[in-house]
């Protein structure tokens, strides 16, 4: 039985979407679902519960990490479509990501292709820390026989890295040390600081693509991780509320600002680091050309992208 918190007064329960025998509170909406399924023993162990219990039962709001809760909706979204798009006269499904009219296994809602393309486990050379696709038999650099790891795939990587940016950006004031940024974002209102901190999350997944340059070879591979990671992006501001359209929205500015980081480094290759702190500072805060901003964005970049290397990049390799 899944030991579970309510999430509307934090009442034990067995089960996460049954209903609280103390308020009656069943979770229908995904948001929901997802939120009650983090707060149960799939995530935490019993004494976090009991935390997240007094936290809810003294009327409190409990800090969800919504980049977890896109990791945690993906299964029950996967088995919504499955269960409301397949054909059980004629046993075929059109998959959940291409559109493929496929046939099935039980809950499959990927085809063949895609399913190899975001969940076949990667490859790993532990001698030089790089990451491969499925295929590949050897390292590109050193020659070594590569290892496959169960343990990593496109959509298993992009969750670790979108679940790092989030705690690290949640944990941490990355700004708190910077004079010139700190100063800029004490004088924004609270709808611009709103905006600052999205593109700021934006700016650590570019941290978090830097970070995949340097360990995984194939640009092609890179590419899917960044799709996945800007599909759970997508999903998070989905289960804040956020419309289907919006979220869409949210989703391909993301994407837009990515290419705008690459060609701001392409401007001069000597100098990336700081074509690329000013794009960042211009986007985050409506200031360019300002060396301070400048100085102290790069130094940001360069401490998501140690974090992301040591925190997601080194333990996969080494797991």
């Amino acid at each position: 039985m899944t030991l579970a918190i309510c999430i509307a007064c934090g009442t034990e329960k067995f089960g996460a979407f049954v209903p609280c025998q103390e308020c009656r509170f069943e979770p229908t909406e995904l948001a929901d679902k997802a939120k009650s399924l983090m707060l149960s023993d799939h995530n935490f162990p019993p004494a976090e519960l009991q935390k997240y219990s007094e936290t809810l039962k003294s009327h409190e709001e409990v800090p969800y990490d919504f980049a977890a809760l896109a990791v945690v909706a993906r299964p029950i979204i996967e088995e919504t479509y499955y269960w409301e798009h397949l054909n059980e006269t004629r046993g075929v499904l059109q998959c959940m990501r291409c559109g493929t009219e496929f046939r099935p296994s039980r809950d499959g809602v990927l085809c063949a292709l895609c399913y190899a393309q975001t969940e076949q486990p990667l490859s790993i050379c532990v001698k030089c820390s790089l990451i491969f696709d499925s295929d590949a038999k050897h390292c590109q650099t050193c020659g070594a026989a590569l290892r496959v790891n169960p343990n990593i795939t496109v959509s298993t990587f992009a969750a670790d890295m979108e679940i790092a940016i989030g705690r690290i950006l949640g944990a941490k004031d990355v700004l708190a040390k910077s004079n010139v940024l700190a100063d800029i974002r004490s004088k924004l209102s609270e709808e611009d600081r709103r905006t600052s901190k999205r593109e700021l999350e934006i700016v650590a997944m570019y941290s978090a693509m830097l970070t995949l340059a340097k360990a995984v070879p194939s640009s092609t591979l890179r590419s899917r991780i960044r799709l996945e990671m800007a599909a759970l992006y997508r999903q998070s501001f989905a289960l804040r509320g956020a419309e289907s359209e919006t979220a869409d929205s949210i989703r391909d500015h993301c994407l837009s600002r990515l290419d705008q980081y690459t060609e701001a480094m392409a401007r001069d290759p000597e100098r990336w680091m700081m074509w690329l702190g000013n794009e960042a500072a211009k986007n985050c805060f409506g200031i360019e050309k300002h060396l301070g901003a400048v100085m102290d964005m790069t130094i940001v970049i360069g401490f998501l992208i140690q974090v992301l290397q040591s925190g997601v990049i080194d333990s996969a390799i080494h797991r």
